[in-house]
């Protein structure tokens, strides 16, 4: 289980990352790193993940779906995260596991 995350477009209004950075050591939105610009694929996120040892926060229920177009992910855990008030929206962290 990873300590670092990439916290999913879909899901940063309604998300608290102060919660989320007391839960994790780095808390990653997507769009706020060059590797992962804003309205990156579920693919691009995937590999990312994959190669920099990160879990996916998301309320897209099919995310992990795409990352399986990446040959080198093999296995996924996907998880119920809660629901965030907010947004009243279930959020899921996905984890690669290989």
């Amino acid at each position: 289980m990873s300590s670092k995350v990439i916290i999913d477009e879909d899901i940063l209004k309604v998300s608290s990352r102060q919660e989320l950075k007391e839960k994790f050591l780095e808390v990653v939105p997507v769009g706020k790193i060059k590797e992962l610009p804003a309205g990156s694929k579920d693919e691009k996120i995937g590999a990312y993940c994959y190669e920099n040892g990160y879990d996916l926060i998301t309320a897209d229920k099919r995310a992990y779906d795409k990352f399986f177009r990446d040959a080198r992910i093999k296995s996924v855990i996907i998880s119920n995260y809660g629901v965030f008030k907010e947004g009243k929206r279930l959020i899921y962290r996905i984890q690669i596991i290989n």
